[in-house]
């Protein structure tokens, strides 16, 4: 139901291009490979979509849409898809591409996810980190399936960003870390980038690095770089470092001067392993509550060495 005006190029006989104006109201969608239908209670804006050689590109321009509670405000989006260079290269689909965005809610993509033609790794992906916040200026390109890629790069805002931690497959190795209420500038690569966080009110969780794994801040900022070097048949060496940190909360404020972590030359998890491998930090606390020191004892160290400072430290 609603109002629907298209312009089509066709040279050929063929179908180059077509732009099309859309207000619409009750829509189902349907994706090639997807069983499940995306309902839109309304879908409002422009979208084109081009062919030219070996490269689709569809955008949109101040397209809205609401699907159940998702309610996505008006924004601007282009995707560009490659076709393999050589006729099975990239295997079934397209093998790279193009993809910018002004806005993205990534709470309103993840609730959609399952039903958008993403790749499975993708919705894997969403359906673990549960991401809510929003992304500004995304940019970004990759080489290979989606999936699967090859190589990539992007960079991106993001404005009240929080992403879920994970535990770690095995017990006593530390998980994947998350946060809450971040604010992220991030240019990445599959070689490495650079990120300035910032949080307001905000918290960090490192499962398998405290007992406690969210640490609460009033205030946190740094900058973190990090580099990932492939090896030959080894797994790749990689090294993350901050600078310019500053933390405040209720235990304790400071400031890092340095921070890197490097991982270690061996495998596995042990002494002179992959991990822990080594960190070198250099650190000052300008106030801190020393009943809270046991709080900040990592999992590393022995439970009853971390017990002890827990009863015999009572104040200071």
């Amino acid at each position: 139901v609603g109002a629907l005006r298209v312009w089509v190029e066709v040279a050929d006989g063929q179908a180059r291009s077509a732009q099309a104006d859309v207000a619409l109201r009750d829509v189902l969608l349907r994706f090639p490979g997807n069983e499940q239908a995306l309902a839109l209670q309304r879908v409002q804006g422009r979208i084109s979509a081009e062919r030219q050689a070996r490269t689709l590109r569809v955008a949109a321009q101040d397209l809205s849409f609401a699907s159940g509670a998702v309610e996505v405000a008006p924004a601007r989006w282009a995707l560009l898809l490659r076709e393999p260079a050589v006729e099975g290269q990239g295997g079934a689909g397209f093998d790279g591409g193009e993809f910018s965005a002004d806005r993205i809610d990534l709470g309103a993509l993840a609730t959609l996810a399952a039903q958008l033609p993403l790749g499975q790794a993708l919705h894997k992906l969403l359906a673990e980190l549960a991401p809510s916040g929003e992304i500004r200026g995304l940019d970004g390109r990759w080489d290979g399936p989606i999936d699967a890629p090859r190589s990539y790069q992007f960079k991106a805002q993001a404005q009240g960003l929080s992403i879920a931690a994970a535990p770690a497959a095995q017990a006593q190795h530390i998980g994947r870390p998350g946060w809450r209420n971040a604010t992220l500038d991030i240019e990445a690569s599959e070689a490495g980038g650079r990120a300035l966080l910032t949080l307001d009110k905000g918290a960090l969780i490192l499962p398998g690095v405290f007992e406690q794994p969210e640490v609460a801040f009033d205030a946190f900022t740094t900058k973190v770089l990090w580099r990932v070097t492939a090896g030959s048949g080894a797994p790749a060496a990689m090294e993350v470092s901050l600078a310019d940190t500053q933390f405040a909360n209720a235990d304790a404020h400071g400031r890092v001067a340095k921070a890197v972590w490097r991982s270690g030359s061996g495998a596995g998890f042990a002494r002179g392993g992959r991990f822990p491998g080594r960190l070198e930090l250099n650190a000052l606390l300008t106030q801190g509550r020393a009943a809270a020191v046991a709080r900040y004892l990592p999992l590393g160290l022995p439970e009853s060495a971390r017990r002890y400072v827990q009863n015999a430290v009572r104040d200071g």
